[in-house]
């Protein structure tokens, strides 16, 4: 039996490896109630499960094996940040850097020896952002139309994975940062310019729509038990307070930039000292201070990748603003955060990397 929520306090990869191996005795035909009930339940519903499913499938319900599949997710990831660090910054050893923080960085490893589907959405993340980038920037017709291909055939499952609005965000970076920066005339320039303002102040009553779903997550994420924290007025958490402001979800510009820029702060920083209440969130306090730490070396990273590749590097962090804006605003528990935050994870120690490592060595890379 699994037991990943008893050791360590990962009750969801439990979960995910009984789903699994329900789906599998279900395609036996077992319609047992608990198996049809945790195959056909809507929670936690990925194409990661049928991934567990078919492995206990083939090879029956082996916890520790099935593992092994995370930990290749795991070690491609490492491949690609490699890949993208050597596309945005020109440079081998800031690639090396970054696939080495990657590869020591805790929390990532730690998802890799679990049934979390973690590993596998930061994996098709890295690989469509890297297809995406070789589509617009690459540097032979051959490649751009094989990188077309893998974007094509992977953005489908990496929509199953999560919520669909990421992939689409993603997608919507490159092409917006492409469509921006292609044109060489000024007048086509500014012409596209006023598209994609028209554009936005089309769909802003469907933002603001998306916006106050994503608050009422957060609202239910800071409920559960665990430790949480808030970033809305205090009537934000009263009880029934959405309800009440449900038939009306229109947050006016002012209130959406307060809160995303809370959002954004707790995103960043969580766990706060104050926040440690445990022996499990004490052990993942000095993996924080080092993440305070290399925060300055991410903005410098950022910077000197605009200075030196700027249209790939914009996409680049257009992409990251827009999945950080979507983290920060729907989480409100410590634990859930540190899942989200680590889809990201590693493009910031990408950034971290070019940072420090420019630091180090003023020289050109």
């Amino acid at each position: 039996r699994e037991a990943a929520r008893e050791t360590l306090k990962m009750g969801d990869s439990d979960y995910f490896s009984q789903r699994g191996y329900a789906l599998a005795q279900f395609g036996r035909g077992n319609r047992e109630p608990v198996v049809v009930m945790r195959s056909q339940t809507e929670y936690g519903w990925s194409s990661h499960c049928y991934l567990v499913g078919a492995f206990y499938h083939l090879w029956g319900f082996r916890p520790i094996s099935v593992k092994w599949m995370n930990a290749l997710f795991g070690a491609g990831l490492v491949v690609l940040v490699f890949g993208l660090g050597q596309f945005l910054f020109r440079s081998p050893a800031i690639a090396r850097w970054s696939a080495t923080a990657v590869t020591l960085w805790p929390s990532l490893i730690l998802w890799s020896a679990s049934n979390l589907k973690e590993s596998l959405v930061t994996l098709c993340s890295a690989l469509l952002l890297l297809a995406g980038l070789n589509i617009f920037w690459g540097r032979d017709r051959r490649s751009r139309v094989r990188s077309a291909l893998i974007f094509a055939l992977l953005a489908g499952l990496h929509g199953t994975l999560r919520s669909g609005i990421y992939t689409g965000s993603l997608a919507a970076s490159l092409f917006a940062g492409w469509l921006l920066f292609r044109p060489q005339r000024l007048r086509w320039r500014l012409a596209i310019l006023l598209l994609l303002a028209g554009a936005a102040v089309w769909f802003f009553p469907k933002i603001q729509e998306r916006f106050f779903q994503a608050l009422y997550f957060h609202i239910t994420n800071q409920a559960i038990p665990g430790v949480s924290y808030q970033f809305l007025p205090s009537e934000w958490y009263l009880p029934n307070a959405y309800q009440e402001m449900a038939p009306d979800p229109t947050p006016k510009p002012g209130f959406m930039l307060m809160a995303a820029g809370g959002g954004l702060w707790h995103y960043l920083v969580e766990p706060l000292p104050q926040r440690l209440d445990s022996l499990s969130t004490l052990a993942w306090y000095p993996v924080m201070l080092v993440w305070y730490l290399l925060l300055p070396f991410m903005a410098w990273g950022a910077w000197s990748a605009l200075r030196e590749n700027f249209r790939p590097a914009f996409c680049f962090l257009l992409f990251l603003c827009a999945w950080s804006v979507l983290g920060a605003l729907s989480n409100g528990n410590v634990g859930t955060l540190i899942r989200m935050r680590d889809m990201l994870t590693p493009f910031f120690l990408i950034l971290a990397s070019a940072g420090a490592w420019k630091s180090l060595n003023p020289r050109p890379a």
